[in-house]
């Protein structure tokens, strides 16, 4: 019994291994844009291995959205507990609020980098002039995201 439970923590432990190193392939190869909006965030990434979209409400931890169809001039994502996004590109901005009526935002790209010499540099951030045109290239056609 105990060379059984052995091998399942063994295999138990490769699993997580391979999934980690698989996350960490995901962002290593991919872009990002980012975007704030009255201290949510909204972080559009694509590369390689998927497309994925990451929203983070204040100080929450960040949770996956998953794509919900495209909708007139724009597309739509599910949140976890099933209420529905849409996100509209408009000029420099990115209009998003939920078919409920109750969340509204107007999202302007977000730097991330250093600020007055402190910090990193953003690798992966694409600049504030390419950013609303980064979603709609990778963002605004039918299939599911990663």
């Amino acid at each position: 019994m105990r060379i059984g439970l052995s091998l399942i923590a063994s295999g138990a432990v490769l699993l997580a291994t391979a999934l980690l190193a698989a996350e960490a392939n995901f962002y290593e190869a991919a872009s990002v844009a980012n975007f704030a909006a009255a201290g949510d965030r909204l972080s559009f990434w694509s590369g390689p291995n998927g497309r994925r979209v990451e929203f983070t409400a204040g100080r929450a931890a960040p949770v996956q959205l998953e794509y919900a169809g495209g909708i007139h001039g724009g597309f739509a994502l599910r949140c976890p507990d099933g209420a529905v996004l849409d996100v509209v590109p408009a000029g420099q901005v990115l209009q998003v609020r939920d078919r409920a009526g109750k969340y509204r935002r107007t999202f302007a790209w977000r730097y991330e980098g250093p600020i007055d010499g402190r910090g990193t540099a953003c690798t992966p951030c694409v600049p504030q002039s390419a950013a609303v045109d980064f979603v709609r290239e990778h963002f605004m056609q039918t299939g599911a995201y990663e």
